[in-house]
């Protein structure tokens, strides 16, 4: 196994426990933020699966890593897009609405570290491959991020007369889910060496 994916499967380990861990402190503590009406619970509901998914993914990806599972190994960029989603949206949430010192240097680390897990990814390799894997990872990346920002606002459009906002956004989250996992399944025609003619 090489030093970068024993880096960034120790990286999402962290990662995931302590979202959960952060996620359980908050329903310890009674912290939770109050849900009213029917679309504050649908948004709270939507935002709690985005997390559950996120160190769900973080922990079986980085456990998987460990043991050299090529799968995970390229599915990591679409857990890596998802995770830079939820730093960036929790970074913007108590730099603006909650301000707290110590939440925005924790996340600040945790962002900076998924972008330098990114960036290495997308170099590794560059010079056996062809750009494909460049854009087969990007892709993912994009994809996890994508995915994390729509169940974080898709409960916005939860109401009578935007409803059919709130339809489109759930089918694209099942199917941008769905193309990246199919990806990840199918990935060794993208991530397999060119072959060279002499």
């Amino acid at each position: 196994m090489r030093v970068y994916e024993k880096i960034v499967s120790v990286f999402l380990l962290i990662l995931g426990v302590s979202v959960a861990g952060v996620w359980a402190l908050l329903i310890i503590t009674g912290e939770l933020p109050p849900a009213g009406d029917s679309g504050e619970i649908l948004a709270l509901a939507m935002h709690w699966g985005s997390e559950l998914l996120l160190a769900t993914l973080c922990l079986l990806t980085g456990i998987y890593i460990l043991f050299g599972n090529l799968k995970a190994q390229r599915g990591l960029f679409f857990t890596l897009g998802l995770a830079a989603g939820s730093t960036v949206n929790a970074l913007a949430h108590y730099t603006l609405i909650e301000p707290n010192v110590l939440m925005i240097c924790l996340l600040g680390i945790f962002f900076v570290g998924t972008v330098a897990a990114l960036i290495s990814g997308l170099i590794l390799n560059t010079k056996d491959h062809s750009t494909n894997l460049i854009m087969y990872k990007s892709g993912l990346f994009i994809s996890g991020f994508i995915v994390y920002y729509l169940m974080n606002t898709a409960a916005d459009y939860a109401a009578p007369d935007t409803w059919q906002f709130f339809a489109q956004a759930v089918l694209f989250i099942i199917v941008l889910s769905a193309y990246a996992g199919a990806q990840v399944a199918r990935g060794d025609e993208y991530t397999q060496q060119p072959k060279k003619y002499h």
